[in-house]
Parts: structure tokens; sequence; C-alpha cells
């Protein structure tokens, strides 16, 4: 089960965000079996404990001092605190935007916590696992946290951290089959399960060389959409001795910058 499907139940939804409100109040205490109990609000024990369970040691830890958020489970909390088990959706709405690869306008839809950026001709853009703010959720808004929190991931999983409670993310460089976006990193993280799909265009966006390269030559690497990046018209090919990397040709103004990915997206510039 990964950690999203966690907050699909309320009580453990409610476990997260009790743990949270007390450790706010008492940073160094925990909450008794009974007493959290009482506080999330569900009369049969066996029934508390069989969603507590699915929490504790991963999320929740069991001390001297009671049940307490672990670090991953803090992140956890954060996104219950923000609404993340909520059904809420928004339809495909038109942004300001072009498709990179076929020109077509893009839409940007959200749905049980999943932003998603595409064209009529489903070309998926960043698919980003966040619960924006509802001040957020008109159709610029929903685009900019899209964006943004694409590009965060990338630098998560490029470092193989988990966005949703840091724990440690195997990757896997694969073909997607996606005229877009023909390779993806596949990962999933070793402690909470959760599955992540970022293109290596992505990871690739924050590299210090390749925002300079952009930038000497207009483009703002942290203002511009991403898919409005330059990027997305790069040349990608495996490299011949490692089946498992790729090369990578940046084209700006008649420039060239040759980047190499491997398969762990780890970023370097090439000869």
């Amino acid at each position: 089960m990964d950690a999203f499907a966690l907050l699909a139940d309320e009580t453990r939804a409610g476990i997260l965000r009790e743990l949270a409100a007390h450790r706010r109040r008492d940073p160094d205490g925990g909450l008794a079996f009974s007493e959290l109990r009482e506080r999330v609000g569900v009369r049969d024990s066996g029934n508390f404990n069989h969603h507590l369970r699915k929490l504790t040691g991963r999320f929740v830890a069991d001390t001297a001092a009671g049940y307490r958020l672990t670090p991953a489970g803090t992140r956890l909390a954060a996104l219950v605190a923000a609404g993340f088990e909520s059904s809420e959706s928004v339809d495909a709405e038109r942004i300001d935007g072009t498709c990179p690869g076929c020109g077509s306008p893009l839409a940007v839809s959200y749905e049980d916590g999943v932003v998603t950026v595409a064209c009529e001709n489903d070309h998926l853009l960043p698919q980003s696992l966040v619960q924006p703010p509802a001040a957020d959720r008109d159709s610029e808004g929903l685009a900019a946290v899209a964006s943004l929190s694409a590009l965060q991931t990338a630098e998560c999983v490029a470092a193989g951290v988990c966005t949703v409670c840091d724990g440690v993310v195997e990757t896997e460089l694969s073909r997607t089959g996606h005229e877009v976006l023909p390779f993806a990193y596949v990962s999933t993280c070793t402690v909470c399960d959760t599955p992540v799909t970022v293109p290596p265009g992505l990871v690739l966006a924050r590299h210090p060389a390749v925002v300079s390269f952009w930038y000497e030559r207009g483009v703002d690497g942290f203002e511009t959409p991403v898919w409005e990046l330059p990027v997305w018209d790069a040349d990608e090919r495996v490299v011949e001795e490692d089946p498992l990397a790729l090369a990578v040709t940046l084209s700006l103004d008649g420039d060239e910058l040759q980047m190499r990915l491997d398969a762990d997206a780890n970023a370097t510039p090439r000869e």
C-alpha cells in the first residue's frame, strides 16, 4: 500500500491529524492508545487498532512516552492537514501554453490529489501528487502548482529522496514509447511504496550547467513553466557504451550543451 492510499481512510487520516496537533502542543510528548482513540473519535478499540497498526513503524512510533509521529509521518500529516484525502476534483481547463510535442493547447485538471497537464492528444506533461490550497485551484493556479511540484519532485528523485516521507527512492530508467516523453525515471520509495514517474528533462532542468546555459540565452529556468523549457526539444538517446544511460543534447540559439544522465538520475556535463 503506497503512502497516499493510507489517507483514503478517515480513521488513519484522523490519527495523523491528532498526533500532529498534539506535537504542536507538546513537542516531546506522545499520546496513549486510549487517549489517541478518543481524540480521533473511534469507539471500537479493535477497529482503531487495525488502522493504527497500518501507520505504526513507518509513520507513527510507539514510544515509552506514547504514540508519536516519525519524520515520515510528519510529511504525511502535512498532506492530511492540507486536505489531501479530499475527493475534490477540477475538470480540465485551458491554460496559457501549448504542447511541445504537437503544438495543441494545454489543459490542466485536478482529481484525488493529482494535478495533470495534458493536451487534447493526451500527451501528458507533469503529473503531480499534490493538494494545492483552495485559492490555487483555478486553472492558472493549478498549472503553476503542477510546474513547481514537478521540478521539486525531479530534484528529490535525482537525490534519491522520496517526496512524501523522505525515504530512499530507487530509480529505473525506462522507455515509455511516448512521442513527447520517450524516457522516464520510474521510481518507488523503499519506505512508503509511493510510486513516482519523472521525465529525464525535469532532472536536467535544475542542473547548474543547464540553468546557466539557458540563462545566458534569455531563458529563466525558475520562472518558465516546465512545458515551455527548451529541454522538451532536447535530443535524447541511449549512450552506446551504456544502455542504462542517456546522452542528451540541448540546443538553443544555435548553441549546444551536451549532458549525460545515468540510471540513478545523476546528470553530468559531457564533452
